[in-house]
């Protein structure tokens, strides 16, 4: 897992973590509660009319047996029905509450994990793209024309070799159709090499465009290919 997935992660657990602690806080407590608070109201219904008047006293067996303090259930019972009664739907929905929202954590946790591995896989293929395009302006040399055997200029050196020739067809002319035709010129004198670059450079900037991934990205993408060309790569491609 990267750092941009760690960091979404670490997000997801910001934004949900604190109202789960809370809620099962709540419901921890919910349950001691509803069983002790019938025995709490009782005793405490005893502690203060025990000591009263008569009257008070005789009502005392109502709710619990003066002499041992024990409950009487027929009048207990509906205490803890209607405690039971009121919080049994309230657990019951943040207990679906809870569980929705584990599903729903769980869904944003798929979603994030199957854009991590389309991610990963768009970048292991689009720097593979990039190493090859880096054998290919490796591969292309110039070459003397009375001796073959001579390399004039190889790599990225040899669009500069390029330049120069077409630079020499153009002369000072300015006239748009005139400088395309010898841009055409030169770009035939050197098809073995041009014509397989472009193609690639194509593919690429193909691919980039056809990928499952935002416009953002598509233009950081595209911006880490536009840095590994020269400058004179870049004037063939602008006239290209």
């Amino acid at each position: 897992m990267n750092s941009s997935m760690k960091k979404k992660s670490i997000n997801l657990m910001k934004t949900w973590g604190v109202p789960l602690v809370i809620l099962s806080i709540i419901l921890i407590f919910f349950k001691p509660f509803v069983y002790f608070f019938p025995k709490w109201f009782t005793s405490t219904y005893y502690d203060i009319f025990a000591h009263n008047s008569l009257e008070n006293k005789m009502l005392i067996p109502a709710v619990v047996d003066s002499t041992s303090l024990t409950f009487n259930p027929n009048v207990t019972g509906p205490i803890g029905d209607t405690f039971g009664g009121l919080l049994g739907p309230i657990i019951a929905i943040l207990a679906a509450f809870l569980t929705f929202l584990a599903f729903w954590i769980q869904y944003k946790a798929n979603i994030q994990q199957e854009n991590y591995i389309k991610q990963q896989r768009f970048e292991d293929t689009f720097f593979r793209l990039l190493d090859h395009l880096k054998k290919i302006v490796d591969s292309i040399d110039i070459r003397n024309g009375n001796n073959l055997d001579k390399v004039i200029a190889s790599g990225s050196e040899s669009f500069k070799s390029m330049y120069n020739y077409f630079k020499i067809l153009v002369r000072n002319e300015t006239d748009i159709s005139f400088i395309n035709q010898k841009y055409d010129i030169t770009q035939n004198y050197y098809k073995h090499d041009l014509h397989h670059y472009f193609r690639f450079l194509y593919h690429i900037l193909k691919f980039i465009k056809q990928s499952e991934i935002s416009e953002d990205q598509k233009f950081k993408y595209s911006s880490i290919l536009r840095a590994t060309l020269s400058a004179y790569e870049l004037v063939f491609i602008f006239h290209n």
